[in-house]
């Protein structure tokens, strides 16, 4: 898709993108935002060039970051796919045995900080690649955080003008769900419709 042959994975029902999202058509510097308008980020790049941010090792490890506008396009999937929503990803979560099993098995075996790798034993190989901030929790607009800890990945559901997540900790034993300001930038994954 868009000249880049993703890898996928069938767990239980599902075919899902066994990596993040890389779908690129502009790159803005960490301190832009906006609610309304598509924004996408490459971890740590700053500056404007796509070619560029393409040849980034975060973009080649992480794929890409997305405001909450930017998720919700069609074109972030192939045809015949989507961002996965919450229920994807609760049935994804329950097929490999609930929120705290699953940790071990969609964790990818290298990259998370203190050696808090998982066996990646479904092939979903979920990587800490951090986010976005743009001021609303660190309070610090135009800045990166988390890489090698965190792994966030937005849900195409809403929840009353925010949008549903999940999130991997290195230092946590589940999968938690929560809302998310959707002006923040985080991972995607798709899912085969």
């Amino acid at each position: 898709y868009e000249g880049y042959s993703y890898s996928t994975v069938e767990i239980g029902d599902q075919c899902w993108f066994s990596e993040n999202c890389r779908y690129l058509p502009t790159v803005s510097n960490a301190d832009a935002w906006s609610y309304g308008s598509p924004i996408y980020y490459v971890y740590g790049y700053d500056g404007n060039d796509i070619d560029e941010a393409k040849l980034t090792e975060a973009y080649n490890t992480c794929g890409v970051l997305y405001n909450g506008a930017a998720m919700m396009l069609q074109e972030v999937c192939p045809n015949d796919w989507h961002v996965a929503s919450d229920s994807d990803w609760t049935e994804l979560t329950v097929y490999l045995g609930g929120d705290t099993l699953a940790v071990d098995k969609i964790k990818s075996s290298s990259g998370w900080f203190d050696d808090s790798n998982g066996s990646n034993s479904s092939g979903f190989t979920g990587k800490p690649c951090g986010f976005c901030d743009v001021g609303y929790i660190f309070n610090s607009p135009g800045a990166f955080y988390q890489l090698e800890e965190v792994a966030y990945w937005w849900t195409s559901t809403p929840m009353e003008g925010w949008r549903w997540r999940r999130t991997l900790r290195y230092n946590y034993v589940a999968i938690s769900r929560s809302w998310y300001n959707r002006s923040d930038a985080l991972s995607a994954r798709c899912v085969r419709d």
